[in-house]
């Protein structure tokens, strides 16, 4: 977003425009409390922001990749397998084929859009008790995708995941990037369904109050300019999703 407040500002520096990267729960209260203009968020708006008066406007697609700390020397997993280990019933990495070590997962609060997308697109897909869709209680939490990347960086045998806009800073840091049955997450997997842990990022504003000046700026992430930047940035452009 800091790229795409950059670019915009260019053409309208009449306007200043700020971005607090707190994640999409705490955004989307901010917005109604008339903290924010806009939220970005990476889940669904809920009935109840819905009903008071949350806009959702689609201006990206993603997905959430799985990645592993060096060490795990494993290369694809299950999608059955992924969900013991987020829950806890696998808890060493021989039961997968990888090293005799005790898994380490990293994962995200429960105010993030990542936490709830991988709660609904894999726990609640596979195990239909929602009882039984819970993350394991040891997990090691952290608040954004950067700090996901870090801490598996420094983690032993280690797993977490992360957006795919992040895939790059992942491979800088030299972790490995997991198949889900067989499919690895490309931008052509994502576009075309292959790969189906995916998600839609959203803009919301408040119906009731938004203004003239935020509308232009979804204007602009939505314009070819802006949705380039989306591209750049590694996320999937909504015209891109939509046609194929």
């Amino acid at each position: 977003m800091d790229e795409m407040i950059l670019k915009y500002q260019k053409i309208n520096d009449q306007l200043k425009v700020t971005y607090d990267a707190q994640g999409s729960s705490v955004g989307i209260k901010g917005l109604f409390d008339g903290i924010y203009k806009m939220a970005i968020s990476s889940r669904d708006a809920t009935e109840e922001e819905i009903a008071q008066g949350a806009k959702v406007t689609i201006i990206a697609y993603d997905a959430l990749i799985f990645i592993t700390s060096p060490d795990v020397k494993i290369t694809n997993i299950t999608e059955e397998d992924l969900v013991k280990i987020l829950n806890g019933n696998i808890r060493n990495w021989k039961q997968v084929g990888g090293p005799d070590a005790k898994i380490n997962f990293i994962n995200r609060d429960s105010s993030s859009g990542s936490y709830s997308s991988i709660k609904e697109l894999v726990l609640e897909k596979i195990l239909k008790n929602l009882e039984e869709a819970q993350f394991r209680k040891d997990s090691i939490i952290v608040k954004s995708n950067g700090e996901v990347i870090e801490k598996i960086s420094l983690t032993p045998n280690s797993i977490g995941y992360i957006s795919f806009g992040y895939a790059r800073g992942a491979i800088e840091k030299g972790l490995h990037t997991l198949s889900i049955n067989s499919i690895y997450p490309t931008k052509e997997t994502i576009i075309k369904d292959k790969y189906d842990i995916k998600r839609k990022i959203i803009a919301i504003t408040n119906n009731i109050s938004e203004d003239q000046n935020t509308l232009d700026f979804i204007n602009f992430i939505l314009s070819p300019s802006g949705q380039d930047i989306i591209e750049e940035q590694g996320f999937i452009k909504v015209n891109t999703t939509e046609n194929n």
